[in-house]
């Protein structure tokens, strides 16, 4: 299966995010919208994934994965079959705790175990590597943003690339890849001598205020409207790691 693959093993920060989730109520596991930003970092959630057992299969198969460094597709051929067993597969009708509509709704697929995959991943990575930077900022104080050049690269991340700042400014709390879903952007973490040996300089105060605009979003399962960078995809306005272990361990 096309797309990336985490096959490096993880650092224990990401593992530690990932274990420290709780597990988000029925009720609120129907739409990826009624579980939004910052409570994904402390409630565990799939769309659609009504049953306890179903979600606990795919949060196992993910634990692994974030562990041991499964790739893709042993994700998915670990997880495929157990899904098959519990009838969460293929489109069905469910019904919307919310509303109490009869709605088809996807349930498992190769694409939407590729989507779990991938987002899990990359948030406790970043949750991590978040962890990792305040460790370490005294001597690597600035990170840098790269967007990896790849065919499936977003035009909209584009501005962001090169973007230099110091570790603990504001910009990181809602420019933190992944900003998007399959998102492939990244940050380095960089001291004064590398950034100067790269030719690379603070970007100034101006360029960072017009990448920070933001637009309107309305999540009409939750009944607002939060104000989204421009650029970034609803519900990834927000740094994993400043999210789960700046609030629960302040150094």
């Amino acid at each position: 299966m096309s797309g990336f693959e985490f096959k490096a093993l993880p650092n224990k920060e990401a593992i530690a995010y990932f274990r420290a989730k709780g597990y988000a109520p029925a009720i609120s596991r129907f739409s990826w919208k009624d579980v939004w930003a910052d409570e994904h970092d402390r409630m565990f959630t799939v769309a659609k994934a009504m049953r306890d057992d179903v979600l606990k299969a795919i949060r196992n198969e993910l634990d692994d994965a974030i562990a041991n460094g499964r790739t893709m597709e042993q994700f998915r051929e670990a997880l495929q079959p157990k899904l098959e067993a519990f009838g969460w597969w293929d489109k069905k009708t469910e019904i919307d705790p919310k509303t109490g509509n009869i709605v088809e709704v996807q349930l498992g697929s190769p694409r939407r175990l590729q989507i779990i995959y991938d987002t899990n991943l990359r948030t406790a990575n970043a949750a991590g590597r978040w962890r990792r930077a305040q460790r370490n900022k005294r001597l690597m104080p600035f990170f840098t943003y790269i967007q990896i050049d790849r065919d499936n690269k977003r035009d909209a991340h584009k501005p962001f690339d090169g973007v230099t700042l110091p570790v603990d400014h504001p910009f990181w709390k809602t420019h933190w890849p992944p900003n998007g879903w399959q998102c492939g952007c990244i940050v380095r973490q960089i001291s004064r001598r590398v950034m100067e040996r790269d030719g690379l300089s603070v970007t100034p105060d101006t360029e960072v205020d017009k990448m920070s605009e933001t637009r309107p979003y309305f999540n009409e399962r939750l009944g607002i409207t939060e104000q989204i960078p421009k650029g970034i995809d609803p519900s990834f306005e927000r740094n994993a790691g400043m999210a789960r272990f700046d609030a629960d361990n302040p150094d």
